[in-house]
């Protein structure tokens, strides 16, 4: 096949899996776009709301997005997918923690960040953050500033930690994953810092 083909194949994929419900990644493994709870806006996958980090933008809090405006949206499981060619900033000050490898059996690596000054949404307190699936651009023990790059573009998860740690799955891993509140938060508290 020559690469305008494949292209072409390509692409009706990518708008059946959109019709459908699923992201592109998805559609490969079965996996449906899991549906934000009542009164979120995001079904599918689509670009997050407007707002852009890159402008300086820093709440009253201290905190900033750590995505840009156009990133895409994939899902929300234990963290938040998303993916952008732009290096991931922190949403917050603090002191990197730790670095893993191997972030779900192998698909690349995890920063995690233990915030100067905790989040809490609805009761539940969030320590700090995570952003995985991508390479770390910072070093153990560390510290960085609000809107500091961290970790290298791409697809990536992202996501609060609780006691340094991110919530477990829902449902394992696969077409069966869930929505974990910690999940659905991070997703909202990014939405109101790209207003």
């Amino acid at each position: 096949m020559t690469v305008p083909v494949v292209l072409g194949i390509l692409a009706i994929v990518a708008i059946y899996a959109g019709i459908k419900g699923y992201s592109f990644t998805g559609l490969l493994f079965g996996q449906k776009n899991p549906r934000v709870p009542p009164g979120g806006d995001v079904t599918t996958t689509g670009n997050v709301p407007t707002g852009s980090v890159w402008s300086g933008k820093t709440s009253k809090q201290g905190y900033t997005s750590p995505i840009i405006q156009n990133a895409t949206f994939e899902r929300i499981d234990q963290g938040v997918d998303y993916s952008q060619v732009e290096p991931y900033v922190a949403l917050g000050a603090g002191i990197v923690e730790r670095i893993s490898t191997g972030w779900a059996g192998g698909t690349g690596k995890a920063v995690y960040v233990k915030l100067n000054n905790p989040i809490t949404i609805g009761g539940r307190t969030y320590t700090g953050y995570y952003v995985a699936e991508t390479n770390p651009l910072v070093q153990v023990g560390q510290k960085v500033r609000v809107g500091q790059e961290i970790a290298s573009g791409g697809a990536a998860e992202l996501g609060f930690l609780i006691n340094g740690a991110p919530t477990p799955l829902q449902g394992g891993l696969g077409a069966g994953t869930k929505p974990t509140q910690a999940g659905t938060d991070f997703y909202y508290f990014v939405k109101s810092l790209l207003k």
